[in-house]
C-alpha cells in the first residue's frame, strides 16, 4: 500500500510540473481593448538569427553561437537623443567560428550618411568573416577587421572620386568601409576612369587609393580619346586639396608610361609621372586632365620626333590633348622633318636616303609645342645640328623655331631665329655674328 501511495504522489507532482511548464510557454490570450482605448504598440522586430548560449570560455563569460539567416541594423548614437541609422548587414547564413568570430555567406553591408540617411557605401561578398558583439545589441564589432571573399565594394558618396566600384577576390576592411587592403588583383571602375593591378590600399577619409604592383589605368578624354597609364611598381590616386579643392592626381613610378591616343598620338615615359586633373561635379563628373609632371629619364615620343630631359611639365588642353611641353635638365630634341622639300639643297650637300633630321641640345629649358605643331624655344647655350645637310647652328642666348601651316594644315614655311653670339657652319662655310 505504501508503494502505491508514493507512486501516486510522484505521478501528481510530475503532472503538476508539466502543467506549470506548459503555462509558461503558451502565449497569453490577447485581451480585447475597452471602448475608447487604442491597441497596444507593437515592439520593434528583433534582429533575425538564432543566438544560443555556448557555455563559458576560459572563465571570461558566456560565448554566443549564431546560426541561420542574419539581419542586423546599427544606429549612429553620437547624439543619444537622435539615434540615426548607420549600417545594415544581411547574410543568407552564418555559423560560429569561435572567439567571437562568425562566418557569413552571401553577405551584404550598407553604410548610410547619418545626417541624411542616404546610402554612402556598400559591399557584397560571397563569404565574409567578422567579429560580432551581442551587448547591448547584436552588431559587427567595428574595432576588428572584416574579411571578404569575392567582394564588390561600391562608394556612392563621401569622396570626390565617387561613384566608384571595386571588384576583388579577397579584401580586408572595417565595417564602416573607411579603409580596405588586399594583396589580390583589383579592378576599379569610375566615371571616366578605370584602374587595375595587384595589391590595394584604400583610405576613404584621406581620399587615397594605391595599387601596389603593375598598375594599369585609363582616363577617358573628350571625343572618345583616352590616356593610358602603366608602371612596374605602383599607382596612387589621391586628392590634392593643397593645389585646389577640386584637384586630384594619378601618380605612377618605376618605368612610368602615359600614352595619349587621338589624332596626334603621344607617348611619355619617365621614372615618375603625375597626371593632375580637375574632377567636374554633377551627374557627368569625371577627371579632366590639366597637366602632367614627370621626372627622371623623361622621354616624349611623337610621330616625327623624340624629346628627352630630366624634368617635364606638360600642359593638357580642354579636350585632353597634349599642348605645350617644357623640358629641363639638359634637354634634347630629335625632329624628323619628313614633309620638308630638299629640291633647293645641292645634291652634294644631301646624304642619299637620309631624312632631314634636326637635333637640338643645350642648357635649356626647352619649350616645345605638341600636337602637330613644331614651334619651339630653346634657352641657351644651345645648338642645332642637321646631319643630312652637314650644318650646325650654335648660340649663347636662345634658338626659336616657328612654322606656318597651309590651308590644309601641313607645314608650309617657317623660320629659325638664334640670338647671342651666333655661329653657323654649313659644310666648310662658316658665319658668325659679333659679340
Amino acid at each position: 500500500m505504501r508503494k502505491l501511495v508514493v507512486f501516486l504522489l510522484l505521478l501528481a507532482l510530475g503532472a503538476g510540473a508539466l502543467w506549470w511548464f506548459d503555462s509558461r510557454q503558451r502565449p497569453a490570450e490577447p485581451v480585447p481593448a475597452e471602448p475608447g482605448q487604442t491597441e497596444p504598440r507593437q515592439q520593434p522586430e528583433q534582429p533575425s538569427g538564432v543566438l544560443t548560449d555556448a557555455g563559458e570560455a576560459d572563465g571570461t563569460g558566456a560565448q554566443v553561437a549564431l546560426s541561420g539567416a542574419l539581419d542586423l541594423r546599427a544606429n549612429d548614437t553620437s547624439d543619444p537623443a537622435r539615434p540615426r541609422k548607420r549600417s545594415h548587414l544581411v547574410a543568407a547564413d552564418c555559423r560560429t567560428l569561435g572567439e567571437g568570430r562568425f562566418e557569413l555567406t552571401q553577405a551584404q553591408v550598407e553604410i548610410f550618411e547619418p545626417e541624411t540617411g542616404a546610402g554612402e557605401a556598400s559591399v557584397k561578398a560571397a563569404r565574409a568573416e567578422a567579429r560580432l558583439k551581442v551587448e547591448p545589441a547584436p552588431a559587427i564589432d567595428e574595432e576588428f577587421p572584416v574579411l571578404l571573399d569575392e567582394a564588390e565594394l561600391r562608394y556612392e558618396r563621401g569622396s570626390r572620386f565617387a561613384p566608384l566600384l571595386l571588384r576583388i577576390p579577397r579584401l580586408e576592411t572595417v565595417v564602416a568601409l573607411e579603409r580596405a587592403t588586399s594583396a589580390e588583383v583589383v579592378v576599379l571602375e569610375g566615371r571616366g576612369l578605370s584602374v587595375s593591378g595587384r595589391g590595394l590600399v584604400l583610405e576613404r577619409k584621406s581620399e587615397s587609393l594605391t595599387i601596389e604592383n603593375e598598375p594599369r589605368a585609363r582616363v577617358v578624354l573628350e571625343a572618345g580619346s583616352s590616356a593610358a597609364l602603366s608602371s612596374r611598381s605602383r599607382l596612387v590616386v589621391r586628392s590634392r586639396p593643397d593645389h585646389g579643392s577640386e584637384l586630384a592626381e594619378l601618380d605612377i613610378e618605376d618605368a612610368a608610361r602615359i600614352v595619349f591616343d587621338g589624332e596626334a598620338p603621344l607617348e611619355l615615359r619617365a621614372d615618375r609621372i603625375r597626371l593632375i586633373g580637375s574632377i567636374e561635379q554633377g551627374e557627368a563628373s569625371r577627371l579632366r586632365p590639366l597637366r602632367a609632371e614627370a621626372e627622371g629619364h623623361v622621354v616624349i615620343t611623337e610621330a616625327e620626333g623624340v624629346a628627352r630631359g630630366e624634368r617635364l611639365l606638360l600642359d593638357v588642353d580642354e579636350k585632353g590633348r597634349p599642348g605645350k611641353a617644357t623640358l629641363d635638365g639638359k634637354p634634347e630634341l630629335e625632329a624628323i622633318l619628313s614633309e620638308v622639300q630638299l629640291e633647293d639643297v645641292p645634291a652634294e650637300r644631301r646624304r642619299e636616303g637620309e631624312p632631314l633630321t634636326v637635333l637640338l641640345d643645350g642648357a635649356g629649358p626647352l619649350e616645345l609645342a605638341l600636337g602637330g605643331s613644331r614651334d619651339f624655344l630653346f634657352t641657351g647655350p644651345a645648338r642645332v645640328r642637321m646631319p643630312a645637310l652637314d650644318a650646325v647652328l650654335e648660340c649663347d642666348t636662345s634658338i626659336r623655331g616657328t612654322t606656318r601651316a597651309s590651308a590644309k594644315g601641313a607645314p608650309e614655311s617657317g623660320e629659325l631665329v638664334a640670338e647671342g653670339n651666333v655661329r653657323f657652319r654649313y659644310g666648310r662655310a662658316q658665319l658668325a655674328t659679333a659679340l
